[in-house]
């Protein structure tokens, strides 16, 4: 006998009044669209670091490919000094007009050239692509602000 009383009170609901259902109803729907948008962020952040991760794949794969090359490159060539040497001159940038003291210099000043051309170069390479995950998130994004508009 005791078990059918305790079972009939482990089944019996309870109700608890809100006081609120519509404020509370909105902090709810403002809370999902909060994790939904850091879900977008860290979407977008696991495709940046796909991107690096191939984009430093490909680098690797052609780092090798110069090696062997310049290998191959010295090689080729005789074993022989030159007799003649040449005058050393100053480095110079043709984009900018600068000549530089040493190669040190010279070469720190190509690379914020080559940087400030990747900038421009990803710029103008973003391409709109479409994520499933993204695009789900997006659309419960739309679907939780429509909520928050109907409230």
């Amino acid at each position: 006998m005791k078990q059918k009383k305790k079972r009939k009170r482990s089944e019996e609901v309870f109700y608890v009044g809100v006081r609120d259902p519509t404020e509370v109803r909105r902090n709810l729907l403002e809370s999902a669209r909060e994790a939904v948008r850091f879900l977008q962020r860290y979407e977008k952040l696991k495709e940046i670091r796909e991107q690096k991760f191939q984009a430093m794949l490909q680098l690797d794969a052609e780092v090798k490919d110069l090696r062997s090359l310049v290998g191959k490159l010295k090689k080729s060539f005789p074993n022989a000094r030159p007799h003649v040497s040449l005058p050393k001159h100053k480095p110079f940038c043709e984009l900018c007009r600068k000549e530089f003291s040493d190669t040190a210099g010279f070469l720190k000043h190509v690379r914020i050239h080559q940087q400030k051309e990747e900038k421009v170069s990803k710029i103008k390479e973003v391409k709109p692509r479409a994520l499933n995950d993204l695009e789900k998130l997006e659309s419960e994004l739309n679907d939780i602000e429509g909520k928050l508009g109907e409230m």
